[in-house]
């Protein structure tokens, strides 16, 4: 198709600096152990780059934080993530424990930021630049915290791709498991379709804390 993936040593100049021709970033959130089982070799196989974004409180751990529709699922361990960096991928930021971010006072903003940026750090042995916003939410509070924690760049999910770009509101094209033929998510024509249905999905994913709410009650 004559497409290249953005890598961790040229996606930011690309962005700045758009080329005469086709690149594409593929990035995954959550950081799910099957990202490394089975996109990471395909990838490998075509010699092919993406992005990952961990919630650091569950490396190595199930996904405990959200509603289990799909059943528990393993994130990916601290050495797997090692791997993913060293094989060129770019490893960011998905916060410590996937909240909304508008919803957090200063202090617990600092941390769900600092401190996700700080262990993955500490993990691969290199500078964190990349954020992806837990259901893409996000606002002018959350933009300036991101920037004061040393953020370079931090991905939103709806919304078109206009240069020149806000490195703080990175549109992306979301990609689920109902997603049977990728190609339409492309074509301009189902733009407002698409935008609508992720916005849908992340006000459904949102449902996760107030169910870990309830479920921790119950617990008791």
């Amino acid at each position: 198709m004559g497409i290249k993936t953005l890598t961790r040593e040229n996606y930011m100049h690309i962005l700045l600096h758009p080329p005469n021709e086709n690149f594409v970033l593929i990035t995954f959130d959550d950081g799910y152990e099957n990202v490394y089982k089975y996109a990471f070799p395909i990838l490998e196989k075509y010699g092919l780059k993406a992005a990952v974004f961990p919630i650091t409180a569950y490396i190595g751990r199930v996904n405990l934080w959200e509603v289990p529709f799909l059943g528990r699922h393993a994130h990916l361990s601290r050495s797997q993530i090692v791997e993913l960096h060293r094989a060129g991928w770019i490893i960011g930021s998905h916060t410590v424990t996937h909240p909304d971010l508008r919803k957090l006072d200063e202090q617990k903003l600092k941390v769900e930021l600092g401190v996700s940026k700080k262990s993955l750090e500490d993990i691969i042995g290199d500078e964190i630049q990349a954020l992806s916003y837990p259901y893409g939410l996000y606002n002018a509070k959350v933009k300036k915290a991101v920037r004061d924690a040393g953020y370079n760049i931090a991905f939103k999910s709806a919304g078109k791709l206009k240069f020149p770009l806000d490195f703080l509101e990175v549109p992306r094209r979301s990609v689920y498991i109902s997603d049977f033929f990728i190609r339409t998510k492309l074509n301009p024509t189902y733009e407002r379709y698409y935008l609508l249905f992720e916005r849908v999905a992340n006000y459904f994913a949102r449902l996760s804390p107030a169910y870990l709410t309830i479920f921790s009650k119950s617990a008791m």
